[in-house]
């Protein structure tokens, strides 16, 4: 009555002589009252304690709660608050210990934090939650453990078509695992059907480069480790030409620009393009004047011989005959 009354001191005088076993009790109704802070002093239980301080914005004393009586609900809903807040330090812990691993997968990659990723692809793979052990290491280009990823899932296909695009050192590998996999299951015409890049290299072009380029493309994801973030912009041009360069011959280029202006050091070479400057891989940029001389166009990274298109629909009738991969 005296709460209602809004007579605190009074209040406060009664407060004294109601059981603490009752606390609890009084505590919601202070909270129905309006009363939360009153009601974060007099909460006996701990859930409930720490649901009226993340309300209260105490994050801190929230935390401190869930480290006396965890519980991977409060932790994570004081996870989704201390992100909210910019309370990135926090923010992890909570995450941690909550196990939400897609929320530390999102962190990791807002903070540019790798050692972050690491940890959550490999305990999300642990906890068998492999969409964000997939994802994770793709960030981080382990394209090797993705495969391992998409094995481990029992998605042979998709492993397949990872590897062609990906790591093509083992796309054979994968490819006789996708036709003892068919053929377990009856489907033994259409195992039959899988083409081989080993036994039919003349169904899938530009393929022996691409070993050549998974190998370049290695070498300059382990130097790019060594250049700093902020000169990202300053080379992000020259990368966006496909991850193996596949697309044609002309790609090659991009990755001798790489290695020639030295990726690792610490600060980028003077002719390197500036940062946001837009390229797009096959693209024929025309010079301003007109006058671009044609027997130049070979040393300019823009251009490309058109020779590499000829017999682009050469192709279209092999798919009737074989699967390619």
């Amino acid at each position: 009555t005296a709460i209602i009354r809004s007579d605190h001191p009074e209040a406060a005088k009664v407060l004294e002589k109601v059981p603490r076993s009752e606390h609890n009790k009084l505590a919601k109704f202070l909270e129905k009252q309006g009363l939360k802070e009153q009601a974060l002093q007099l909460a006996t239980d701990p859930d409930y304690k720490c649901e009226l301080a993340i309300g209260l914005g105490e994050l801190d004393l929230a935390a401190e709660i869930n480290r006396k009586h965890p519980s991977p609900l409060k932790w994570k809903s004081l996870g989704e608050h201390a992100t909210q807040a910019g309370r990135w330090d926090l923010a992890e812990e909570c995450m941690v210990e909550g196990e939400d691993f897609s929320g530390l997968m999102s962190l990791g990659m807002a903070t540019g934090n790798g050692g972050m990723l690491q940890t959550v692809a490999d305990k999300s793979k642990a906890g068998n939650i492999m969409n964000v052990a997939f994802l994770s290491s793709f960030m981080l280009g382990r394209v090797d453990e993705c495969l391992n990823v998409l094995l481990s899932s029992g998605k042979i296909t998709e492993a397949a078509l990872f590897a062609r695009s990906y790591c093509p050192t083992e796309v054979t590998r994968i490819v006789e695992m996708w036709k003892a996999d068919l053929r377990k299951g009856g489907h033994v015409r259409m195992a039959d059907l899988l083409a081989d890049p080993t036994a039919h290299p003349h169904l899938f072009e530009g393929f022996e480069e691409s070993l050549d380029s998974q190998k370049k493309n290695a070498e300059i994801m382990e130097k790019l480790k060594l250049v700093d973030s902020d000169h990202y912009q300053v080379y992000k041009p020259a990368l966006d030409t496909g991850v193996l360069g596949q697309e044609h011959n002309g790609d090659s280029t991009n990755h001798e620009k790489l290695h020639a202006n030295g990726l690792g050091d610490s600060e980028p070479a003077a002719d390197q393009p500036e940062a946001g400057a837009e390229k797009e891989t096959g693209a024929i940029h025309e010079d301003e004047a007109g006058d671009a001389d044609e027997d130049d166009s070979d040393d300019d990274i823009d251009n490309i011989d058109f020779g590499d298109f000829d017999d682009e629909d050469d192709d279209d009738d092999d798919d009737d005959d074989v699967a390619e991969v």
